[in-house]
């Protein structure tokens, strides 16, 4: 069993997700669900490496998105998803929610 959805994903930002070229230049690709990893182009990253797993719930101004965090030992991948997508009922780890507002400019 599988779900996808499009994202923006780059592995140049960590934290609260911010303003930045990074999401400029981030990769547009799909984001694959899978019951064992998450694969993202060449991408893949599986669940029993993930040390931590944080969802950013972004309102700005009228649009709402969130922002997927997962933090492994050598990288951390953030992964933008649209207001319809909800990766919580996909991914098998103890998620993180964190509510954040943002400006003007959406990530």
């Amino acid at each position: 069993m599988s779900y996808r959805c499009w994202t923006k994903a780059t592995k140049h930002e960590a934290g609260v997700p911010r303003r930045s070229v990074n999401w400029v230049k981030a990769r547009r690709d799909w984001l694959w669900f899978h019951e064992d990893r998450l694969t993202c182009g060449d991408w893949s990253i599986p669940f029993a490496e993930v040390d931590t797993a944080t969802l950013y719930r972004v309102k700005q101004l009228f649009i709402r998105s969130s922002v997927l965090e997962l933090t492994t030992a050598t990288d951390t991948f953030q992964f933008g998803l649209n207001p319809w997508v909800d990766p919580v009922p996909h991914i098998p780890l103890e998620l993180g929610v964190q509510n954040v507002r943002l400006g003007s400019i959406l990530v």
